[in-house]
């Protein structure tokens, strides 16, 4: 005698009831509700002091799945003769609107790379509009591809705000290029190594780099200080005479559209990864901070087989060696506040996991003058769980990995993957 409900053996298995968590530390718990619905209940609040919030979800069908994750999916072809990288495949996942992940993507010629320092009276960005779009087909006529510079940023806003994924992703690469134009004509004052990376790569990894990369891994490290302290900095400098500066009378006179448009500076920042490839070279650089992530597939013709290269390490709390990092920067009495273990994961003042960022003016910027700018631009810090007291809380230092492009012991990398938890690149 069969005991089951009449639809029961056509039923897909039910979902068990799990915890999971919340970006507060708090928990939260999905459990199964009919066959075509889920409950999620999440607490939301000050860590300790939470209320709950329950919603439920209509299951998606395979299909309807595969169609979400299908859907912002382009391809772009690289018609460069000599140049390796055949097509640039993109995707985005964003969990809501257009989400905050940014993507830039350069190609140009090294005659134009080194043309960006000898602009003949024109404007860096002027030239760059002009030179980064070197992968069409009309472009293969000007210059072979063999000597050609690639690159490839994607960036992931925190916070809710995509405002410095949105400047990164303008600006960034353009930056990098001018940075290394003047080692790819091979001039030698800029084949430094600076301290900071004899301690951050140590004696043994330094020595297999030869002359040039040593310089463009110098130069890299540079150009993500450099950036970060010109967004963040800059418009300190600006406030007094923008606040000067007279206002149309129809338009509200404090603060005005101009400083408004300087709130940018207190936002949490964003997390980027980026490879520069310099196909004359015969190199890839990748650099990262923050959680976004470079995997590179590597195959063995002679042996049939394929390994994955990881390149990237995440900067986050949960990294022991990044945690113990944040707490040597600051007093011993502030250890448990900037980096606040809740149990399942440890978080930077109890808020966000990243411990590296660029453009992060809530964690970086020191209190009187985050004060100041929220005072006068009419805005607030985002707020963190633990109070702000001795920033800067994360650090604009990226991590850089080297990697040939030419076939190695009978491997050849056939691609590589640039991520954050929301795009994805490959190329």
């Amino acid at each position: 005698m069969n005991n089951q409900a009449p639809h029961a053996q056509d039923e897909p298995p039910r979902l068990q009831t799990f915890r999971t968590g919340a970006n507060d530390g708090e928990a939260g718990y999905i459990k199964d509700v009919s066959k075509d619905v889920f409950e999620f209940h999440l607490f939301f609040g000050p860590f300790g002091m939470s209320r709950p919030v329950k919603s439920r979800h209509l299951l998606l069908s395979h299909a309807e799945t595969e169609g979400k994750l299908i859907k912002r999916e382009e391809s772009t072809p690289v018609k460069r003769n000599g140049n390796p990288l055949v097509r640039i495949d993109r995707n985005n996942l964003p969990s809501q609107g257009e989400g905050e992940d940014r993507v830039s993507m350069d190609v140009i010629t090294r005659t134009n790379a080194l043309m960006l320092r000898r602009g003949l009276n024109r404007s860096l960005w002027d030239l760059w509009a002009d030179y980064k779009s070197g992968w069409t087909a009309s472009s293969s006529s000007i210059e072979h591809g063999d000597r050609d510079l690639v690159l490839l940023s994607v960036i992931d806003g925190h916070g809710g705000s995509p405002a410095v994924a949105d400047l990164a992703m303008k600006t960034f690469n353009a930056c990098l290029a001018w940075a290394i134009s003047d080692i790819l004509a091979g001039k030698p004052q800029y084949v430094t190594w600076s301290e900071e990376l004899e301690a951050m790569y140590g004696q043994k990894r330094h020595e297999k780099l030869d002359a040039v990369q040593k310089a463009m891994v110098d130069a890299i490290v540079k150009v993500y200080k450099a950036w970060d302290h010109d967004v963040l900095r800059t418009p300190l400098h600006m406030l007094d005479n923008l606040i000067k500066a007279p206002s149309n009378p129809i338009l509200p006179d404090f603060p005005h559209p101009a400083l408004v448009r300087m709130s940018d500076s207190v936002v949490p920042g964003a997390a980027i990864v980026n490879a520069l490839v310099d196909v004359g070279g015969g190199t890839v650089y990748i650099s990262h901070m923050g959680d976004v992530r470079a995997v590179a597939g590597w195959y063995d013709v002679l042996e049939d087989k394929w390994r994955c290269d990881v390149l990237t390490n995440d900067h986050r709390g949960d990294d022991p060696v990044e945690a113990a990092r944040m707490r040597a920067m600051h007093p011993p009495e502030e250890a448990d506040a900037v980096m606040l273990d809740q149990g399942h994961q440890t978080r930077v003042l109890g808020s966000k996991e990243p411990t590296r960022a660029l453009g992060a003016g809530t964690y970086t910027l020191p209190v009187g003058d985050s004060e100041r700018l929220q005072r006068v631009l009419g805005v607030k810090r985002q707020a963190t769980d633990r109070p702000v007291r001795t920033p800067p809380y994360k650090v604009p230092y990226p991590d850089v990995t080297i990697r040939n492009l030419r076939p190695q012991k009978g491997e050849e990398l056939r691609f590589i993957i640039l991520a954050t938890d929301g795009y994805e690149l490959s190329l």
